[in-house]
Order: C-alpha cells, then structure tokens, then sequence
C-alpha cells in the first residue's frame, strides 16, 4: 500500500483524477497505483514529480521504499535521469541453456535512474521471461541490476531481489529470486509467482546433489511495460 501518495495529494489539495489526468492515465490506473499493483513507468516519472511538486530521486525513492505504510516522504533534491543501462540477457526460471548472458544487440538499452546506494556501481539489465515472479515483474519487463560481488555484502539482505544462477551437468539457469532470511542466519531463495510451479524456494544451505547455486546480481529497480 503506497499511502503516502494520498497523503501527497491531500497536502496539496490536488486529487487522484488531476494526477491521473497528467499522466494521461485512467483513474483507475492511480488507484492501482496506490495499492501496489502497478509500478510508475520511467516515462512517467517526471510528470508524476512535478504534479505531486516532488524531486525526480524523491519519487524513485519512494516508490522503492512503500512496501509499507510507515513511510516516510522525502522529496529530496532534484536528480537527472538520463543513464542507459545494457540488455545483458534474458532470466527465466526452468530454462536451461549452455551459455552464459551474452552482450549483443538482440535487445536496445532501457532507461535507468541512479540508486544513490549503488551508483558508483556499474548497471545493466535484464528481460524476463516468464511467470516464476510475475507478482513482481511480469513476462517481458525488465529488471536493473548491479554484479552483487561489487557491493561488498557476504549475504544479500532480507526481502531483496537477486539474480540467481544454477549450474548442473553443464547447463546454466538464470532466474530472480526473493531472498527471505532465516532465524539461524541461514536464507533461501524464493519466487514470487501465481503459477503453482514456482511455489517452492531454493533453501541455500542444502543445494541439490550436483547443482551449484550463485547469487550473481542484485536487482535495483525495475522498468515496466503497461
């Protein structure tokens, strides 16, 4: 539930309808919004800044950090955003291949706004494929990540999003995961998905006979498509 943006507008004195109207969006969409269930596009950013009389960074921070309703706004100073970040490859879980992401031009760069967290970090992206974590990115959208060697962290931390790869006789599978860590410091990996196939996590302590499991990026942000 993203709250605070009803608590924005009311600040304000502006409405959902305005807001939608500036986006070109049907109300509906910012009710969505609101709730959860759908994600600002990185078009719509800076139309959503200025209505809502917020910085640029001030609304992607937001947006990152609303998974609760103890938020607190920060509309912070203003930031560009005009970075690219390459399609390294394709995630998708239950597809084995014998190859590595691959740098071509199979998919045109997406745009991606700086996390000021990692930003000395360099970025790229990934398309998914699939439905294993279609309750946080659906079939087709894009995740941005940074190599997770470079931030230095020994464990990912509770409830992040990383890329996983799994290796076994050869074959190589890249897949998002949720991590969820547990009370005896150990963790596991799991999807977030409404396919009953992908209901199950990978427990990271006790990796099936013969698969290695590497956590090799970690997710920053996401781009959409409607």
């Amino acid at each position: 539930m993203r709250r605070w943006i009803k608590d924005r507008l009311k600040e304000l004195g502006k409405t959902q309808v305005g807001l939608a109207a500036a986006l070109g969006l049907p109300h509906t969409r910012i009710n969505e919004m609101i709730k959860g269930k759908r994600e600002l596009q990185t078009r719509e950013i800076s139309t959503f800044a200025k209505f809502l009389e917020m910085s640029e960074q001030g609304v992607i921070s937001a947006f990152s950090g609303s998974d609760t309703d103890n938020f607190t706004l920060n509309v912070g100073p203003p930031v560009r955003l005009d970075k690219s970040a390459p399609v390294k490859g394709e995630v998708a879980a239950g597809v084995w291949l014998e190859h590595e992401f691959m740098d071509d031009d199979k998919y045109p760069p997406v745009a991606a706004s700086t996390n000021p967290r990692y930003s000395d970090i360099e970025q790229y992206a990934l398309r998914v494929k699939g439905d294993s974590m279609d309750k946080y990115v659906k079939d087709g959208d894009h995740v941005i990540c940074i190599d997770f060697a470079a931030t230095g962290e020994a464990v990912p931390e509770d409830n992040k999003v990383v890329v996983v790869r799994r290796e076994r006789a050869g074959t190589i599978e890249h897949s998002l995961k949720r991590v969820r860590r547990l009370g005896n410091g150990d963790y596991e990996l799991w999807p977030e998905s409404n396919n009953p196939l992908f209901q199950k996590p990978l427990d990271m302590a006790h990796n099936d006979a013969g698969t290695t499991v590497i956590i090799t990026g970690l997710v920053i942000g996401r781009v959409m498509n409607d």
